[in-house]
């Protein structure tokens, strides 16, 4: 525990300075209990279960993509959903264009073809394999509900109205206070939360 305390302390010293991605260095952490923070977001009593990072959203003409961090799944009843979370950190580091690539991939059949397409990548071919095993695992139907999450500051939520999108302001979450409902490592989500409160982060679904 005493090493942890280290590891946020020094986490939040580093964030002061320029240049830092706090955000690249925190993911682990909340990537850790990202399946406890998201069923507790939701509060139905439908498990979310983590899938994997960086889902890559390709772009037009070329196998480039753009990736979302997290992707997730949930069971409600005889449907199961899609859920992209975007993990924030700093306010500053918010990207309209890449909301708006979000909101406009809605289609999971084109979204797992579009993976197809990048997996003929021979530098990374092996890599995508794993993704789409672990994709295909799921069975989404192409037609299955596709959600989009942020975890980010709670600032960020005036620049997502202001590039035209909306949050579900019913449902708007401590990022905090959703790490002491966890039942994984409930004592490292504890000391996690004392340094986390300090971000003011929060957890939302943008509208779609």
């Amino acid at each position: 525990m005493e090493f942890l305390n280290v590891i946020f302390k020094l986490l939040n010293t580093n964030s002061e300075f320029p240049k830092y991605q706090l955000e690249r260095r925190v993911d682990i952490f909340i990537n850790v209990f990202l399946e406890d923070l998201l069923t507790s977001y939701f509060n139905d009593g439908c498990k979310v279960q983590y899938i994997c990072p960086e889902f890559p959203f390709k772009k037009d003409g070329n196998r480039q993509s753009t990736n979302v961090d997290y992707l997730c799944s949930r069971e409600l009843g005889s449907n199961k959903e899609i859920i992209f979370i975007e993990l924030k950190t700093d306010k500053r580091s918010f990207d309209a264009s890449q909301l708006e690539i979000y909101m406009k991939n809605k289609d999971w059949k084109v979204l797992n073809d579009n993976i197809t397409e990048l997996g003929k990548s021979k530098k990374y071919k092996g890599k995508y394999e794993t993704l789409m095993n672990r994709i295909n695992e799921q069975h989404f139907q192409n037609h299955a509900k596709i959600r989009i999450l942020y975890i980010s500051p709670i600032q960020v939520i005036s620049k997502i109205v202001a590039s035209g999108n909306s949050v579900d302001e019913s449902n708007i979450k401590s990022l905090a206070e959703l790490l002491l409902l966890t039942k994984s490592f409930p004592s490292e989500a504890a000391l996690f939360e004392k340094f986390v409160k300090d971000w003011d982060l929060g957890v939302f679904e943008i509208n779609n």
